[in-house]
């Protein structure tokens, strides 16, 4: 939140197709390293506007919590590897040591000759089939109109394709299962209070509202960027937000919390809403939100924090935590009864 009270959400993450292959080598001796480096791998070096733009460097870069999918295409077949989050800074090839680890791999390019490579965490290994893993291609991306391999890296356009905004939406979903996009644990129910985004146990008022409405912002560019209308109905209605794309509606429930986001609160009507409305609902969370000292006008500032989806959400019994019960008082016995008496 800004001294004018507006919060400045964090940039919203990209999401990446980079090709397995690396100059023309064996697939299946890079597959072999891939998975047990857990990285994307660049052939491009930095000074290559595609090996720069892979490690970071120049406008429009993939950065560290990106959401990057490895991929091929053999023949006519597109292929899938694996995915994963960008985890920290881009690594040299001999910060790896891949030549004591697998050899040569190829025997006319040294292995050490190509750009970088990017650790991912979680690194979720695919199924080989895009159809077997709900991803199905169209345009550019793993299918790059008719050229017989994959681009060596593209950005996905969720805003602007819908073949894209499937498939961006579906990495969302496979990462939550392997805490990519980390999902809490455990819901605690607890008693209605007003606005439903990013309730929790904060004792000052103020703080809490300023996660809350943290949240609600980042929820909203999320969702906005991904093709939706986002109608905001937290005041109305027992979720926060209503997300339409053509025929499509989700039921969107926000929360924010300076915690891990392990466990979140949630109330009885947004339990029976999710479980009604799912599979079209979801659970946006985040968590680890830093807030500043109040500044001159007497509000907080917000930043940082870590997004987790749930989706969809369909709370079960056994992760659920009753924090409180509503208790109806028995009648007065006899006539006369009074407290105290």
């Amino acid at each position: 939140m800004n001294n004018s009270g507006r919060v400045e959400p964090a940039p919203a993450r990209s999401y990446w197709v980079v090709s397995a292959n690396i100059h023309q080598m064996e697939l299946a001796a890079w597959r072999k390293v891939i998975k047990g480096e857990k990285c994307a791998f660049m052939g491009w070096n930095l000074d290559h506007y595609l090996g720069a733009k892979f490690a970071g460097k120049g406008p429009d870069p993939v950065r560290p919590g990106d959401v990057v999918l490895i991929a091929s295409r053999s023949n006519a077949n597109k292929e899938l590897l694996a995915c994963g989050v960008v985890d920290g800074e881009p690594l040299l090839p001999r910060d790896l040591d891949l030549v004591r680890k697998y050899g040569r791999l190829c025997d006319d390019v040294d292995v050490l000759e190509f750009g970088s490579a990017r650790k991912l965490k979680p690194f979720k290994v695919l199924k080989l089939d895009p159809e077997e893993e709900g991803l199905r291609f169209n345009g550019r991306g793993v299918s790059y109109g008719k050229s017989s391999q994959v681009a060596a890296i593209y950005k996905l356009q969720p805003g602007k394709n819908v073949g894209d905004r499937e498939i961006c939406a579906r990495l969302d979903s496979i990462l939550s299962s392997c805490n990519g996009l980390r999902r809490p644990t455990a819901l605690k129910v607890g008693k209605s209070a007003g606005s439903s985004a990013g309730r929790g146990f904060q004792v000052d008022k103020a703080k809490r509202e300023a996660v809350e409405k943290y949240a609600m912002k980042r929820a909203v560019k999320y969702y906005m960027n991904l093709g939706y209308r986002v109608e905001d109905k937290s005041s109305t209605e027992p979720y926060d937000l209503l997300c339409r794309l053509g025929e499509r509606s989700l039921y969107v429930e926000v929360k924010g919390t300076t915690t891990e986001g392990d466990v979140v609160t949630v109330t009885s009507g947004e339990v029976k809403n999710a479980r009604r409305r799912s599979p079209n609902t979801e659970l946006f969370v985040v968590s680890l939100v830093r807030v500043s000292k109040k500044d001159s006008d007497g509000h907080y500032k917000c930043r940082g924090g870590r997004e987790q989806i749930v989706r969809p959400l369909c709370p079960k019994a056994a992760d659920l935590t009753p924090t409180e019960y509503s208790y109806r008082v028995p009648p007065e016995r006899g006539r006369g009864a009074r407290a105290g008496a």
